[in-house]
């Protein structure tokens, strides 16, 4: 598999792009990310997909992800099961980035 890790120099690649867990099984959908200054993405925003995410999204830090070249999608190390539970109320105010950025309701932040 082809990868490259994040962070990337152009984010318009992966707007849009599928998110997948790290088995590959599908999670998400990026809606936005978020650059530096140096215009390399430092947070993708992810419309969770999975079964009872109730339009949930997560803040996922970029080097937790990867873009697999082949399938036009990020990979993230953060499994489905895992941002379910914290995009369904878990830890207020900062999930696995340690961000305490409110991001409304349902955002929480990997």
């Amino acid at each position: 598999v082809q990868t490259c890790a994040l962070p990337i120099s152009d984010p318009q690649q992966v707007q849009s792009a599928p998110v997948l867990d790290p088995q590959g099984q599908p999670i998400g959908k990026v809606v936005d990310v978020r650059t530096g200054a140096n215009g390399k993405a430092l947070q993708v925003k992810v419309a969770l997909t999975t079964h009872g995410a109730n339009g949930a999204v997560a803040l996922i830090r970029a080097d937790r992800l990867r873009f697999d070249r082949q399938k036009s999608a990020l990979v993230a190390d953060v499994s489905a099961p895992l941002l379910r539970q914290f995009s369904a109320g878990g830890p207020s105010g900062g999930g696995v980035s340690g961000n305490n950025e409110p991001n409304g309701p349902h955002a929480t932040n990997y």
